[in-house]
């Protein structure tokens, strides 16, 4: 895991009785949470059973697998949640903040296996269980409409996170290959060329999601994401603004938010406009972290009228921000978000944003390999519309902008 945005490796495979056994290694610490499963846990040379609530922390490059003997609700699948994370990224919470300092000792004694008693289980659970789809519905909402189109086809969905790190996706395809996956979708288009030969070789078919590239010839389903950010910015133009700055989500690995900062310079150079360089910020997708990129302008001498952000999620940060610095929004400053997540249309106030389909988008993509998988006819790429919801965080550009 990551505090950057995740990208998704969604694959479907035919719902089975049961769990196999499949031997698998990998350098990250694998965090895994195994419900309605009875069956054995291999980890290393450790042979355990194991039952509903089985919460296991396996350290790198250790060969680790299940194999499931029952279902506890026979007419449920297994489901199986699996966090894979660096040392690094541990660091990066113990090192700031001491009271996690107790993270390093669990991670000192899980080279060989740790597995967590029930009343921690008890504990944990709802939350993983919250974090990981609300990780989801946040980066993707039509994750659940993907599983329920899935489902009725009769296929089961695994869903993996790989912080957009193009390496860590190409070993948790390699995982998701080895387990007999059917396709693979993939977030966005910017693979490796293994993970390419590995599709390829295995004729595993795939479709990515989130861009929309009819130049490629690669199956896709998603929005025009230069054009959504170009309308975005336009918007901003047409309601008066010339001071207009950018606070972008990482653009390294991630096409679709640097096809939304391209939309937005094309926008202002179209105007006669041009972003000035201290305007410009790229920050992880984390609300802390788009609090703290909002600092840097909210104390600028000359600070934007607007700004234009990545996702919602940095548009919420920047909101919080502004609000703790006794601004106005949008009277003292407008803010646009991208993607109009559930909460955008119910915060005070409500949220201008690009709409996306993106219950539309997984659920063709679910389609595309059904009917690929299926020997029918197929439309190798797939356009859906990002459209402008204007609601109250943006306004004409108000009087004052000093500090």
């Amino acid at each position: 895991m990551t505090r950057a945005a995740a990208r998704f490796i969604p694959a479907v495979s035919r719902t089975a009785a049961v769990v196999p056994f499949q031997l698998d290694y990998h350098p990250e610490f694998e965090l895994t949470l195994t419900l309605n499963s009875i069956g054995e846990r291999f980890v290393g040379d450790h042979v355990a059973h194991y039952g509903d609530g089985d919460l296991v922390l396996v350290g790198p490059n250790l060969p680790h697998a299940w194999q499931s003997r029952a279902a506890v609700d026979a007419g449920q699948p297994h489901l199986a949640l699996v966090l894979w994370f660096t040392q690094q990224w541990a660091q990066g919470l113990t090192t700031p903040y001491p009271e996690l300092s107790g993270i390093d000792q669990l991670l000192a004694e899980s080279p060989r296996e740790l597995s967590f008693s029930p009343a921690t289980v008890d504990a944990v659970r709802p939350r993983l269980l919250a974090a990981t789809f609300a990780l989801a519905r946040a980066a993707a909402r039509g994750i659940e409409a993907l599983q329920s189109y899935l489902s009725l086809q009769g296929y089961l969905l695994l869903l993996a996170t790989n912080g957009y790190d193009p390496e860590v996706e190409f070993r948790q395809a390699q995982n998701m290959a080895s387990r007999g996956v059917h396709g693979l979708i993939l977030r966005g288009d910017v693979h490796t060329e293994p993970l390419r030969r590995l599709m390829a070789t295995q004729r595993i078919p795939f479709v990515n999601v989130g861009v929309y590239h009819p130049d490629k010839p690669y199956p896709c389903v998603g929005a025009n994401n230069e054009l959504a950010a170009w309308r975005a910015c336009s918007y901003l133009i047409g309601l008066g603004h010339r001071d207009i700055g950018i606070v972008a989500a990482v653009t390294a690995n991630n096409d679709r938010a640097s096809a939304h900062f391209a939309g937005a310079i094309r926008a202002l150079s179209e105007h006669g406009l041009t972003l000035r360089p201290e305007w410009a910020l790229e920050v992880p997708y984390h609300l802390d972290d788009a609090r703290q990129g909002a600092r840097t302008f909210l104390t600028m001498a000359e600070r934007p009228s607007a700004l234009l952000c990545g996702n919602d999620v940095i548009a919420y940060g920047v909101m919080l921000e502004a609000e703790r610095r006794g601004l106005h929004v949008p009277h003292d400053l407008s803010v646009m978000g991208f993607d109009d997540l559930e909460w955008s249309r119910h915060l005070r106030p409500s949220l201008t944003t690009m709409h996306l389909p993106t219950d539309e988008v997984w659920t063709r993509a679910g389609q595309y390999l059904v009917r690929y998988l299926a020997g029918q006819s197929t439309t190798l790429h797939h356009e859906v519309d990002a459209s402008l919801v204007v609601r109250e965080s943006t306004s004409p550009p108000g009087p004052h902008r000093g500090t």
